[in-house]
């Protein structure tokens, strides 16, 4: 009997000691199993619709590892770029002729060091000009829009149409396509009457504003986006067109032409800036520089139908109505301020409401 006492307890105490030991492991915390999440790199720019192709930032992501995120506005309506639309990314592309202020430009945009991009020693030399370089410390051009004299080269020889007063003639009554742009159109009409383009006085814009009122009834169509349809669809064989969308109706056997008026053409560049807020400077810097590259600017201009910036390119198609030297260095760029801006928008509203 004391032995079956003694193996009673025995067992009694290693059952307690069992319980004790489940009841200790079962209040050790489990140890959690450590996954580290590897976040992409990605660098965001705004940009225009139409003028880099996705095949382009697709290759700087296979090379780099660097996804590029992107906010696209209208490439026709650039009146409606704004700080608040790109102040959220790293990279703007917009055209000189929307910058900001001069001396606002320091508020929206980093200065770039030049040095840090390997492409831009490569920038056409006839870009080196006085006007533009108060845009330089804060921008790099990318690619070039020029303005000039259209004509359907099937039915009407380009010389025809040689300075910018021979839109008043009234052979072209009730013919000509005319852009609905007031910056483009008032920069027209101070150049035909021998005017600098950019921030003109009150005076020179009411003088403009009659010049345009000339030319009025010589217009069929006042049009905003693609322009070039009213080419294509034999509605007009002359009017005033950029080179991008006279390439991308000679896509189309629109068969365009531009001529470069005597005075000079209208051009505008559009330019990379890098937002004051932007914390990814060194993968802005990277897709900047790519850009850039000589390979890429032809497929860029393939693409869009404006002119690299890049010096010593050689482009295959003949469709492609590119600003040669001479038209730049004789061409007038738009860098009017926000204030000349608004004026220009008001007098060509009075000019349409007559």
């Amino acid at each position: 009997m004391a032995l079956l006492m003694r193996i009673t307890q025995t067992f009694g105490l290693l059952s307690l000691f069992f319980s004790f030991s489940v009841f200790s492991e079962s209040e050790q915390p489990l140890e959690e199993e450590i996954v580290d999440v590897i976040t992409p790199r990605a660098v965001s720019i705004y940009l225009p619709n139409n003028l880099i192709p996705s095949s382009v930032l697709s290759q700087f992501t296979a090379q780099t590892g660097i996804i590029v995120e992107q906010r696209v506005y209208n490439i026709d309506t650039p009146q409606h770029i704004s700080r608040r639309d790109y102040s959220a990314v790293d990279l703007t592309l917009i055209p000189y002729s929307y910058y900001p202020a001069q001396t606002e430009l320091a508020s929206h945009f980093k200065p770039i060091a030049k040095d840090s991009l390997s492409n831009a020693s490569t920038i056409k030399p006839e870009l080196n000009r006085v006007e533009l370089a108060q845009h330089y410390q804060y921008s790099v051009p990318l690619m070039l829009q020029g303005i000039g004299i259209a004509t359907n080269s099937k039915m009407l020889p380009p010389s025809m149409l040689s300075q910018w007063v021979d839109l008043h003639d009234e052979q072209w009554t009730g013919q000509l396509l005319i852009l609905d742009d007031a910056q483009t159109l008032v920069s027209i009409a101070l150049l035909g009457m021998g005017y600098p383009i950019n921030n003109a006085t009150d005076k020179q814009l009411q003088k403009s504003k009659q010049w345009l009122l000339d030319m009025r009834n010589n217009a069929a169509f006042l049009s905003k986006e693609d322009p070039e349809m009213h080419f294509l669809s034999g509605q007009v064989s002359v009017g005033i067109l950029s080179n991008d969308h006279a390439y991308i109706g000679s896509l189309e056997d629109a068969d365009i032409a531009i001529e470069w008026p005597t005075e000079g053409a209208i051009l505008d560049a559009y330019a990379l800036s890098m937002n004051i807020d932007s914390g990814a400077d060194e993968d802005a810097l990277m897709l900047m520089n790519f850009l850039m590259d000589k390979t890429v600017q032809s497929q860029i201009s393939l693409y869009s139908g404006l002119t690299p910036v890049i010096d010593g390119l050689s482009m295959q198609s003949k469709l492609l109505k590119l600003l040669s030297a001479e038209t730049i260095e004789n061409g007038h760029f738009k860098l009017n301020s926000p204030e000349s801006r608004l004026k220009y928008e008001q007098l060509f509203l009075e000019v349409k409401m007559r």
